[in-house]
């Protein structure tokens, strides 16, 4: 069964834009674990280049892109 907030889009009807996460607010969570997507820092940063990107320890305090080591969660912040 196709979701009804895609159904329209997947049968090719509609705005494709509308599917975008960034339009879907109450949508999705806020925070998403990607667990094993991302491979290393490098990758989050390459994948999301147009972002503003901070990475976080564990204890959820400011760390370098060197020190961040999987799994990873991200927080989407609206801005």
């Amino acid at each position: 069964s196709v979701p009804n907030w895609l159904h329209d889009i997947f049968l090719g009807y509609g705005n494709p834009a509308g599917a975008h996460y960034k339009n879907m607010p109450n949508r999705f969570y806020k925070n998403i674990d990607f667990r094993d997507t991302f491979l290393d820092s490098e990758h989050i940063l390459e994948s999301f280049k147009e972002s503003e990107i901070m990475f976080l320890s564990s204890e959820r305090k400011e760390t370098t892109k060197d020190k961040a080591s999987p799994p990873f969660f991200l927080d989407f912040i609206s801005a």
